[in-house]
């Protein structure tokens, strides 16, 4: 399904993309609702740190004897939020005390029920012995970079003294006591946020004790380079940008082409100019031009301008090609309808300053599916195109980053049936591999009016159909729960307000009426927790409107000039 041919193939293709919405509250399943507090969390070498609450009395197994049933439990929960990523390391520590250590039992849960032992049935080998007689006096602290043997202590002087230690396997057999790891039982947790649960029990009647302080500290594996939408300075945050038309008013003329245009129209319009004569198409790439202004503002420093590309013919592509995890100040041109040197990408190198120019494409292809489609953390410079005259076989072109960008080979991926207008490439990671995969929205041929993502998967090749939304909703890519796959969401416009449909790629489904019909749809992880945000432009004010994931309150920020035409970044792969 995949091949690669060497140097430039030449295409034909046109396509579209429509505009864009603020007013309201998550409507589905799986609402947000949670907040953390001031001083829930803290930061600590090796992770974010969160203390537990629900801390009391261990309820006594109530009856004499040792093993199962163990008494009611004692639950101490942490709210986790704010991470991005997997676990990749992970620790508690308790401040217990309890006479006879053997009987108490605890047990670690995360979010999405993974469960580990921390210890239990201490120094027991069978199931009804009741184990060591130390007693818990104090602080204890167990993970992987700790190297206290649980049990071992146990065979020394009581009580169990206060320390750092591995955990270690239930006891109550003969296997019990080996030390285990923390760390890879939970490196399969893709979303970390939400509640955990310490688990307490008292497994022997008699003794009793409590606990009086706990907490849980979480290391994620960083995020992929430059995998947050429109993140120009590295941090995991989408900034809050907008693209201007620069050109001085004695040339701006009654048409501004690039103004408030989003990707289905400004495809539209270059189709129409397709089979114009292009002189400027004779032996190389025009000058980049400098009448786009791009105004950027950081989320951890200051603004920035600069000056890059031309509204009249340029796609914006702010996406990392250098793998620097910065997005780069970049645009693609289409110049004429067949190739070599039918389309370029100018792309300004945040790593050093310098600027690529890599040829690929032809006017009516769509440039904003770049990314990663090789899985090694930087974009790849790709185009998507369909037949403009007639139903036919649709293609994603890209040529790999590890390939010299100047005259590396291109893959093409044959992907969907149709012709402009009616195939619209969706953007993501949908299987979690760190790879894009090949996915389009077409019309349900069994549903009309609905719509259909037909999707390739790029770990196996395997083959989805995916029945959401209509045909005409706006698709908003963004992994939505944090789990490190795309989901399905689109957005609606429905009585003047925008209705958002978010199908999860674990099956569950979030909702929000956000925005009004007017609005750009402006989707990205804008308060960093590793979560894309429901979020809107509104170009009539130069405000943003957010429902940020990991608190589920709503925010603003006030960036751009409004009713001047300003075009927000973050809508650059909205289809």
């Amino acid at each position: 399904m995949r091949v690669t041919v060497s140097n430039k193939l030449v295409l034909v293709y046109c396509f579209a993309i429509l505009a864009l919405a603020f007013a309201g509250a998550w409507l589905m399943v799986g609402t947000p609702t949670s907040e953390a507090k001031a001083g829930d969390r803290t930061a600590s070498l090796g992770g974010t740190t969160f203390p537990g609450t629900g801390t009391g009395a261990i309820p006594d197994r109530g009856v004499t004897g040792c093993g199962a049933p163990a008494g009611p439990n004692l639950d101490v929960t942490f709210n986790v939020t704010g991470l991005s990523g997997a676990p990749s390391e992970v620790s508690v520590d308790m401040n217990v005390a309890h006479s006879w250590v053997g009987d108490v039992g605890v047990t670690l849960i995360a979010p999405d029920a993974t469960s580990h032992v921390i210890y239990q049935a201490t120094g027991s080998t069978t199931s009804t012995g009741c184990g060591d007689s130390d007693d818990l006096v104090g602080v204890y602290g167990f993970g992987d970079a700790f190297a206290g043997d649980w049990w071992a202590e146990g065979d020394t002087a009581d009580p169990m003294a206060p320390g750092n230690y591995r955990t270690s396997s239930a006891g109550g057999s003969p296997s019990g006591g080996a030390i285990t790891s923390i760390n890879d039982a939970f490196s399969g947790v893709a979303n970390p946020n939400g509640t955990w649960t310490l688990r307490f029990n008292d497994q022997g009647g008699g003794d009793t004790g409590s606990v009086s302080a706990a907490n849980l500290t979480i290391t994620t594996a960083a995020p992929p380079a430059g995998s947050t939408n429109v993140d120009f300075n590295g941090d995991g945050t989408t900034d809050h940008s907008i693209v201007r038309d620069g050109t001085p008013p004695p040339a701006r003329g009654e048409t501004r082409p690039f103004l408030s245009k989003s990707v289905r129209e400004r495809m539209e319009l270059r189709a129409d100019q397709k089979d114009e004569p292009r002189s400027e198409n004779l032996g190389g790439p025009p000058p980049v031009g400098s009448n786009l202004d791009w105004y950027i503002s950081n989320s951890g420093g200051g603004p920035s301008i600069s000056s890059f590309g031309e509204p009249a013919t340029d796609f914006l592509i702010p996406t990392d090609f250098d793998g620097d995890g910065n997005a780069d100040i970049s645009v693609w041109r289409g110049v004429n309808s067949t190739g070599p040197q039918g389309g370029f990408f100018y792309i300004f190198r945040s790593s050093d300053s310098t600027v690529d120019i890599v040829d690929l494409g032809i006017i009516g292809d769509d440039p904003t599916v770049s990314g990663d489609y090789d899985g090694d953390g930087t974009s790849d410079p790709a185009v998507f195109r369909c037949p403009s005259a007639a139903p036919g076989q649709c293609f994603y072109y890209y040529i790999a980053s590890s390939q010299p960008l100047g005259g590396g080979n291109i893959t093409f991926v044959p992907w969907g049936f149709g012709q402009s207008f009616s195939v619209f490439p969706n953007i993501g990671d949908f299987d979690g591999d760190g790879s894009l995969d090949f996915c389009v929205q077409t019309t349900n041929p069994d549903a009309a009016g609905q719509g259909l993502f037909t999707l390739l998967r790029s770990s196996d090749f395997g083959v989805e159909y995916i029945p959401w939304g209509l045909n005409t909703d706006l698709i908003a890519p963004g992994d939505y729960d944090g789990d490190g796959m795309n989901d399905f969401a689109v957005g609606r416009s429905q009585g003047g307000l925008r209705t958002w449909y978010i199908l999860l790629r674990t099956g569950g489904t979030l909702g929000a009426q956000w925005g009004l019909s007017s609005d750009f749809l402006a989707p990205g992880d804008y308060d960093g927790d590793g979560s894309t945000d429901v979020a809107v432009y509104r170009g009539s004010e130069g405000n943003w409107y957010i429902l940020n994931s990991g608190s589920g309150t709503a925010s603003g920020y006030d960036w751009g000039e409004g009713g001047n035409g300003d075009y927000p970044l973050s809508n650059w792969q909205v289809h």
